[in-house]
């Protein structure tokens, strides 16, 4: 067992010390485009919500004759559909998208942005989620990161910001998931992304055939998609981490809904390329020996508890490099208590998701 902890964390501080090279080799552009684009938003039971978002893309820094916005209502049951055709009626260049008596429009977010990318015109399409808010500079700046060699883009998303240590727990798991995403792209192998803050080009999108061969999963309108991109194609992957593109999204009510949301986050291990499910197999597998090799070998409690002050001291300088790369700083006081809980939090919902059925609303 001492042979299989040494040769575990030697792996493991191998893969931290990659992703911090991976960092490290993030770039920001230097050349500045003005590329037409098409923002997609597919939304479902959002009438709550629904308006910061569209506040937020009225109040957009880009030409207004170089962009379009196609929003889709997904079979909403409130107001949603009412509140996006307002905006859609007010601002020239902005169309909705509402499933009629007898369309063969599914339900579900695949669909409806899938809908929403067929009536678009956009070179770019941009997505994020109705209970975000994107900055003034979100396109300019993620614009800029697509060269002739680069079919999608990958940005930061984070919550709004407020108090409280949930609030504090989802802002640190959002920034280990871009950490993770920004280091594996750096060294060429994205491995994660988020739906709220993406972009791809249409030629991209149809080359790997849209989301028709993602259909059978529920969520993975993102990770699904970026995997066949970076798998299929020809195209680069790049991560944006200008500070003027972070997207904001907000917390959501309810404890049922926050599980089933992350049930949804961590419920695709399945669905991943070998390389990808090797990896994240490794990791659960790493976490799930530390936690019960003092149970199960206490004999092996001092080489333990160096596995345990090597492995969190390079976490640590790893979090440290994208806290500021991310402007997140404040984060680093919870790194202790958060490295903790964070892998029981990240196992359960890993094994929950995976074993469980789910659904994207």
């Amino acid at each position: 067992m001492l042979i299989l902890l040494i040769g575990f964390s030697l792996t493991y501080y191998t893969l931290i010390i990659l992703l911090y090279v991976g960092l490290t080799r993030l770039k920001n552009p230097q050349v500045q485009h003005i590329t037409f684009v098409s923002i997609v938003i597919a939304a479902k039971d959002e009438g709550r919500i629904v308006q910061h978002c569209l506040n937020s893309i009225s109040r957009l820094d880009y030409p207004g004759d170089r962009y379009e916005v196609i929003l889709v209502d997904d079979h909403s049951s409130d107001n949603t559909a009412d509140i996006m055709a307002q905006y859609a009626k007010d601002h020239a260049g902005w169309k909705i998208l509402s499933p009629k008596k007898g369309d063969t429009f599914p339900p579900g977010k695949k669909p409806a942005l899938e809908k929403g990318i067929a009536a678009s015109q956009g070179e770019l399409i941009f997505t994020t989620d109705a209970d975000c808010v994107v900055p003034p500079r979100w396109l300019k700046g993620m614009v800029n990161y697509f060269n002739d060699e680069v079919g999608m883009v990958l940005g930061f998303s984070t919550m709004v910001e407020g108090n409280g240590f949930r609030q504090r727990f989802f802002e640190f798991e959002d920034l280990v998931s871009a950490i993770t995403a920004a280091g594996g792209t750096g060294l060429g192998y994205p491995p994660f992304c988020v739906g709220r803050n993406l972009a791809y080009r249409r030629e991209a999108f149809y080359q790997v055939g849209g989301f028709s061969k993602i259909t059978h999963v529920a969520s993975g309108d993102d990770l699904l998609l970026m995997q066949l991109i970076r798998d299929k194609t020809h195209w680069k992957i790049a991560y944006c981490h200008n500070p003027e593109t972070f997207v904001r999204t907000f917390k959501r009510d309810g404890l049922a809904t926050l599980i089933h949301q992350k049930r949804r986050r961590y419920g695709k291990p399945l669905h991943y390329t070998i390389p990808t499910f090797l990896l994240a197999s490794f990791i659960l597998i790493y976490h799930l020996d530390l936690i019960t090799i003092p149970f199960l070998f206490p004999g092996l409690i001092l080489p333990w508890i160096s596995a345990i002050i090597i492995k969190w001291a390079l976490e640590f300088s790893l979090f440290r490099r994208g806290a500021l790369a991310f402007k997140q700083p404040h984060l680093t006081a919870y790194f202790p208590l958060m490295m903790v809980l964070y892998p029981f939090y990240v196992i359960l919902f890993s094994l929950w998701g995976s074993l469980a059925k789910y659904r994207w609303k």
